[in-house]
């Protein structure tokens, strides 16, 4: 059911602007000037507006769009290794055993630098799918029709072709859908550590008691930099930190749903099919 919130999400990230949020310094509210940030429910921007004027509907919808094509990138670049590493470990008995990538990733962070985000979150989808197809292709070698090609004497590829990818390609969908899920939760876990892929600019306010004020907020960020920014103060205006939480949240659970469902619609195929094939 959780699959089916894609679609008003995906709708989100495709009506969102194509330049970065705007920012204002002031805002005229009933004949009075209002400086930001603007609270939910107020008549010119209604879900509210940050410390530097942006709109919060912007934000959320800019954010899931660069989620989206980031995480789309860095699938493109991991995905098909990893699944190409797992077929051929898999189709030789074996499983692909590394696990807790979350601790990986932050160790190469720390020592190759934030420059090397997108090829390190890259490594992490290409070992989280090899260890999935992985397992997925042992359990085919275990199979008696496997057995049986091994037997006659046919060649490795030749038993992979035939044999391996046929079973594994309608579960290419699934693996991509976890994976994805798997990559947004590296990404929020990573931007609580302080890593993310855009910068930030910095607000240097001059007067008042305090001459020197100074304010850092993402210049362009996705979903998980923008929580990790605002958790600490959510308190003070909580929608800045809800509502893309709650996309981001929809976000997993929709591709969590749709990897399970996917998988669970195979082996219920593959159920029907075994007595026929008998």
């Amino acid at each position: 059911m959780m699959a089916w919130l894609l679609i008003p999400v995906l709708f989100l990230a495709f009506i969102a602007p194509s330049q970065p949020c705007p920012t204002t310094t002031y805002f005229e509210i009933g004949g009075k000037t209002e400086i930001p940030p603007l609270y939910f429910g107020n008549s010119v921007v209604p879900l509210g507006t940050d410390q530097v004027g942006r709109d919060l509907a912007c934000i959320t919808s800019r954010g899931l769009q660069h989620t989206l094509r980031l995480g789309g990138l860095i699938l493109l670049l991991g995905f098909l290794p990893g699944l190409i590493l797992g077929m051929w470990i898999g189709s030789r008995g074996k499983l692909f055993h590394l696990q807790g990538e979350i601790f990986l990733l932050a160790g190469l962070l720390l020592f190759m630098g934030i420059g090397a985000y997108i090829l390190v979150l890259a490594i992490g989808v290409f070992l989280y799918v090899a260890r999935v197809s992985s397992g997925i292709v042992q359990a085919i070698t275990q199979q008696t029709f496997f057995e049986g090609a091994k037997a006659i004497g046919g060649s490795p590829w030749h038993i992979v072709k035939t044999h391996v990818v046929p079973h594994i390609r309608p579960r290419v969908t699934a693996m991509f859908a976890s994976a994805f899920a798997a990559l947004l939760i590296w990404m929020a876990e990573l931007a609580v550590l302080g890593f993310y892929s855009q910068g930030v600019f910095s607000i240097n306010l001059i007067g008042g008691d305090n001459p020197r004020q100074f304010f850092s907020h993402p210049t362009d960020p996705d979903l998980a930099q923008w929580i990790a920014y605002v958790r600490l103060s959510w308190i003070a205006q909580p929608e800045l930190l809800l509502l893309p939480l709650l996309v981001l949240v929809i976000l997993i659970l929709g591709l969590t749903s749709l990897g399970r469902k996917t998988s669970k619609s195979i082996s219920d195929l593959q159920t029907r099919a075994t007595p026929a094939q008998a």
